[in-house]
């Protein structure tokens, strides 16, 4: 039930005889939700103690407390009959149900063990998953024949997950879980309802916990197929949906069957210096949570040398100075019958400007109206493309 604050309780008895079992918890104010509670007038807990019993938790009351009026009332009555329990809900919106309501009366017969213990405390899955859990309860003495389970949750929820199995020697049921496709994911008590073979029925509750998958990286630079001058290079990637770490990973080869290199954590970048250059680089992203990996899309780069870019045939381009502030002196060496076509690109990979040289000699190109940072230069003559990372200052 939702809002426990709206709900009061009374007791009748088969004779007719009503008492007050509980008041209003926080003066109707708790907006905690359900309970599991006993009440004796034995119990080391007052009924004021039960008015100020609201908690944050997935079962807010729970315990053993003394009933608002004494249960003694009922003394002296036949105990045979129908008992009533009458619960009060006082305001709209809120509901609930009632998912089990029983009495033990104490006389002077053996006492029977109808007592249901589960194995586990707790149980961990993953939402929309085939994965299984299972626990086991141990039956009391007092269960006879062979006992039929019903699972449900606190909020209605009626499960047919699962599969039992009756091991009369040891008096415990196995429950194994098949899959957790019906259930979103979040936190949740289970009622195990356990009937005997006369009709009574005893509960366990457990919580249970479903966890989400987690979604898949999405790569931030470098971009695909990107020249990275050589020196330290910065791996980037946006925040996965439901992720608790990351592994950076990259190879020679595109199908990753030899792992280059990988770093694990919570971080969504890293940084990687000394690869060698000329050869092409795989990168990609795994993200990690309790329900499993995913695995992000493959990007590609190279590394290139900096400030000499070798064009074959002789010809050759120095770049210097890098860093550099205001203009950037261009040499080109050999012959260049198309010349040399530049365009410079920003670290995201956003094109910026292009330039040109006719021929071979020296050229200045003024990049002071651009902001400081890490910027590319790409070189492109007769079907041969070189790449220069500059690092612009203020």
């Amino acid at each position: 039930h939702t809002f426990l604050g709206d709900l009061t309780a009374r007791l009748r008895s088969p004779a007719g005889t009503e008492i007050q079992l509980f008041d209003a918890i926080s003066g109707g104010s708790c907006a905690g939700e359900n309970m599991v509670v006993s009440f004796t007038d034995g119990a080391a807990l007052s009924a004021a103690d039960f008015t100020t019993t609201c908690t944050g938790a997935a079962i807010s009351t729970t315990g053993i407390f003394q009933s608002a009026e004494p249960l003694a009332s009922f003394i002296g009555e036949p105990a045979q009959g129908s008992w009533t329990l009458l619960v009060n809900d006082a305001a709209d919106l809120d509901g609930g149900n009632i998912v089990n309501f029983s009495i033990r009366f104490c006389n002077q017969l053996p006492a029977e063990d109808l007592s249901l213990q589960p194995s586990v405390t707790e149980l961990e899955n993953c939402s929309g998953s085939n994965g299984a859990s299972s626990l086991v309860l141990s039956l009391g003495t007092g269960f006879t024949g062979v006992p039929s389970l019903a699972v449900q949750t606190l909020r209605g929820d009626l499960l047919d997950n699962f599969t039992t199995d009756f091991n009369a020697e040891d008096r415990t049921l196995a429950v194994d879980f098949t899959s957790w496709n019906a259930l979103p994911a979040g936190a949740y008590t289970l009622a195990f309802a356990v009937t005997n073979g006369d009709g009574r029925v005893r509960t366990a509750l457990v919580p249970l916990q479903l966890g989400r998958d987690v979604a898949e990286v999405l790569l931030s630079g470098p971009e695909d197929a990107a020249e990275l001058q050589e020196g330290s290079i910065t791996f980037s990637w946006q925040e996965a949906a439901n992720a608790t770490d990351y592994t950076w990973q990259y190879a020679t080869t595109e199908d990753f069957v030899t792992i280059a290199g990988e770093r694990r954590g919570t971080a969504t970048e890293i940084e990687l210096a000394n690869l060698p250059a000329g050869e092409l680089y795989f990168w990609r992203v795994l993200a990690h949570n309790n329900c499993g990996t995913t695995v992000s899309a493959v990007r590609q780069f190279r590394v290139v040398p900096a400030g000499i870019h070798d064009f074959g045939a002789n010809r050759v381009l120095k770049v210097y100075p890098n860093p550099v502030q205001g203009k950037l002196t261009v040499e080109a060496e050999g012959a260049w019958p198309n010349g040399v076509n530049a365009t410079l690109f920003d670290a995201a990979g956003r094109k910026l400007a292009n330039y040109r040289m006719a021929a071979a000699g020296r050229a200045y190109w003024d990049l002071g109206t651009i902001p400081a940072g890490v910027y590319y230069l790409r070189f492109a003559s007769l079907g041969t493309e070189r790449t220069e990372r500059l690092v612009v200052l203020p």
